[in-house]
């Protein structure tokens, strides 16, 4: 993909896919082992595998550990969904996720990630997962942040990727 526009085009020209939700359970503690797991499996798998923390690469289990024990619940809740969608929905995460990220954090470096959020938001990876967060937030009060705002931005994205968030949305409003 050559360029922004292109990406647009080719995601607006593919269906946006409904998954079987995914509720995860257990504790904060639970939740931070996975992504440990996790985490380690992509460094054995790639020795230059790193997870960055505060735009620092880090590859010292424990200081990762101790990052996400001060981390807020939902955003680890939201990426154990995503080490969950890998686990049971492989075909989930293709091309146009890699696309996506790739886009993202090129834009993200020129500020101009609301022009991104479209194609960021419309995979069905984060659908889900984002879907997840903002009835966590809204639910348990936690705060008005990105994830607060989520249902406003999936308002403007509309169309099919919207129908699919509010799926979602209604799923865990009554599961959660």
């Amino acid at each position: 993909m050559k360029n922004y526009n292109e990406y647009i085009k080719l995601l607006e020209s593919t269906k946006v896919k409904y998954y079987e939700p995914i509720l995860p359970k257990g504790s904060k503690k639970e939740f931070i082992d996975i992504l440990i797991k996790d985490f380690e499996k992509q460094l054995k798998n790639d020795p230059k595998f790193a997870m960055y923390i505060h735009d620092k690469p880090v590859t010292d289990v424990e200081e990762i550990r101790k990052f996400f024990n001060s981390d807020d619940i939902n955003n680890i809740t939201h990426e154990v969904i995503h080490i969950k969608q890998q686990e049971k929905y492989p075909k989930m995460f293709g091309y146009l996720l890699k696309q996506a990220q790739k886009d993202w954090d090129e834009l993200e470096k020129n500020n101009n990630i609301t022009k991104n959020m479209r194609g960021y938001l419309s995979n069905p990876p984060e659908i889900m997962a984002y879907a997840f967060s903002y009835i966590y937030i809204t639910k348990k009060k936690i705060g008005e942040d990105m994830y607060g705002k989520i249902d406003d931005i999936y308002k403007q994205i509309g169309g099919e990727v919207y129908d699919v968030f509010k799926k979602y949305v209604d799923f865990y409003e009554q599961n959660i």
